[in-house]
């Protein structure tokens, strides 16, 4: 006979349980020698490389673009799913599709369907470091400023791109975009982090009839010592026709995090402070504890809910 105190048979179930779960994760880690692997993909997405017929003489490579397309899995509404041009896409395009779908699947809160666009390259890694310095950064008529000591190069960086990244986007992303799919010409909206930030801001004030609504994470304001702001200083302040009679329809999210370089966020609330007379709608949100990389995630989901025209608070 053996005597079990209650101590000790909670022991022995503890380890029964232990071993068996250890026995399952075992057989199903095994695999035979024919056992096929099948890659991950993501949803209801497809993706397209393309030659541009836009690119720059001054581009860094003649390398085409590559577009990733995620298309909701549901009826479009009678004028077509909202577009959003997310750039940055061999980076963020998986996240920013997992997020729509499971913010989708909330039954109160849930955002409505958007067809969202990844803007990258034919490239298997996140980023093509020199095109982005390139595509993200507006032309200039002196020399550009070094970036952040951090950001150092070993080779020249080339500025300048991103007035032809907009063409090609405008002239020949959207009508492929429109050929092949049911899309709402009203509600494009353009979302981007740091330089893409950047970006995003310059065709608000650049080109603001391509999009209606505009999104910008972390933008790197500070770029070429302040070069946008500083450049624009005189319509902020006196809009052109163009812009008077474009900004009053704009909507304009700007996204930072509690934990970045110092001057991130008023660089941001200036932006904002400057532009709220003339557009319908601009905020800043900040988003405490993130640093310039970690903000990206949030900022996304942010952006994906003024998709349905939530405050970003909300």
């Amino acid at each position: 006979m053996y005597a079990f105190t209650v101590r000790s048979l909670g022991r022995i179930i503890r380890r029964g349980i232990f071993m068996a779960s250890m026995s399952t994760l075992a057989a199903c880690t095994t695999l035979s020698p024919n056992t096929e692997l099948t890659p991950v993909s993501v949803p209801n997405s497809v993706q397209i490389d393309m030659l541009d017929q836009y690119r720059s003489d001054q581009s860094p490579t003649d390398a085409g673009r590559r577009l990733l397309v995620y298309v909701p899995n549901t009826p479009a509404p009678e004028a077509g799913f909202p577009v959003i041009f997310l750039l940055d896409g061999n980076a963020y395009f998986r996240s920013a599709v997992d997020e729509i779908r499971l913010m989708r699947a909330h039954p109160v809160k849930g955002v409505e369907p958007a067809i969202i666009v990844g803007v990258g390259y034919p490239i298997d890694t996140p980023h093509d470091i020199p095109r982005r310095w390139f595509d993200l950064t507006p032309p200039t008529n002196a020399p550009v400023k070094a970036p952040l000591s951090h950001m150092a190069q070993e080779t020249p960086i080339q500025y300048g791109g991103a007035q032809a990244l907009g063409e090609f986007i405008e002239q020949q992303a959207k009508p492929w975009l429109a050929a092949h799919y049911p899309v709402d010409k009203q509600r494009y909206m353009l979302m981007g982090h740091s330089l893409g930030g950047l970006f995003t801001l310059n065709t608000l004030l650049s080109e603001p009839e391509r999009f209606q609504k505009y999104v910008a994470i972390s933008p790197s304001l500070w770029w070429n010592d302040h070069y946008l702001p500083s450049h624009y200083a005189q319509e902020m302040a006196k809009p052109t026709l163009l812009q008077a009679e474009q900004w009053p329809s704009k909507q304009v999210l700007i996204v930072v995090g509690g934990n970045e370089k110092p001057f991130m966020k008023p660089d941001a609330e200036s932006f904002a402070t400057k532009m709220s007379p003339w557009l319908e709608e601009i905020s800043v949100k900040e988003i405490s504890h993130m640093n310039h990389g970690m903000v990206v995630q949030p900022g996304i989901a942010l952006g994906l809910e003024a998709v349905s025209g939530r405050k970003a608070a909300e």
